[in-house]
């Protein structure tokens, strides 16, 4: 797994899958120690659009939805400050790529084993099926921590 840029944006783990792929990036590659906020994309890009897609992120003990924003809203959001597991899906499926931004908090005084956890889901035809898992996990430094690859 690679970490890219995609514009100001730190690709952390893309994966493809039967054509579809999704990736999670964030605006930035470290969290500061007195705590703050992060900007998190998601990103589905298909061949043909599905019926549905949806999106279920794990956030960190500490760590809440700030907004849901961008290009492509779901219409589907979890509420701003909303903690743990949180769900977004598109029920009229964007042009690819569909994307959207979650803005998130985190606390201060952050210590290892953080990370934040994703998973598509695509809907077609009757069925759903999951086409992606992303971690993104973090460790401590005397400044700050820094996203390392799972």
């Amino acid at each position: 797994m690679k970490q890219l840029m995609l514009g100001s944006f730190l690709l952390l783990l893309p994966f493809i899958a039967n054509g579809q792929q999704a990736a999670i990036v964030a605006n930035s590659n470290h969290l500061a120690k007195a705590g703050g906020t992060l900007t998190i994309r998601a990103i589905a890009s298909f061949e043909e659009a599905p019926g549905a897609i949806g999106w279920s992120i794990m956030l960190p003990p500490g760590w809440s939805l700030v907004d849901t924003s961008g290009p492509c809203r779901p219409e589907i959001a979890p509420p701003p400050g909303a903690i743990g597991k949180l769900e977004w899906a598109f029920v009229s499926v964007p042009a690819s790529p569909a994307k959207f931004e979650l803005t998130v908090s985190y606390p201060a005084g952050l210590s290892a084993g953080q990370s934040v956890s994703a998973e598509m889901l695509v809907c077609s035809n009757g069925e759903s099926k999951s086409v992606a898992t992303n971690r993104l996990s973090f460790y401590a430094t005397a400044a700050r921590l820094k996203p390392r690859e799972n």
